[in-house]
């Protein structure tokens, strides 16, 4: 899939924006990449799907237990590919852009766009 970009090298905004930022970071002495929190976070998000999913396949459960876990699971799904996809797109994850690269396909991980009938969209 091609990588889309905007060319900003003429924009005045953009540049302003990115060394206010790029300062703020200095300042304060914080690195640009997340810490611990991020990754707690994916931990937790990645490791709650697959309890989910697993459970559904491998427990046996009433119909509503099993609808609520669908629900619950379905909003992981959304907040892992809002959150852990958005965050590595970011080059939030680490400076080494493979890993970012890697995390950032977490929502193809999560399966298939369906659109209508049969035919699929990634």
């Amino acid at each position: 899939m091609a990588k889309v970009t905007f060319n900003n090298k003429n924009n005045e905004f953009y540049q302003s924006l990115k060394l206010a930022v790029d300062d703020y970071f200095e300042k304060n002495k914080i690195k640009k990449t997340g810490d611990k929190r991020l990754y707690i976070k994916t931990i937790v998000l990645v490791g709650s799907a697959i309890a989910m999913y697993t459970s559904l396949i491998f427990v046996s459960m009433n119909g509503w237990a099993a609808i609520l876990i669908c629900a619950l699971l379905g909003f992981v799904f959304a907040s892992i590919g809002f959150s852990v996809m958005h965050d590595a797109n970011h080059g939030s994850y680490s400076t080494k852009g493979y890993i970012n690269d890697l995390l950032g396909l977490s929502a193809n991980a999560l399966g298939p766009v369906r659109i209508s009938g049969n035919k699929s969209i990634i």
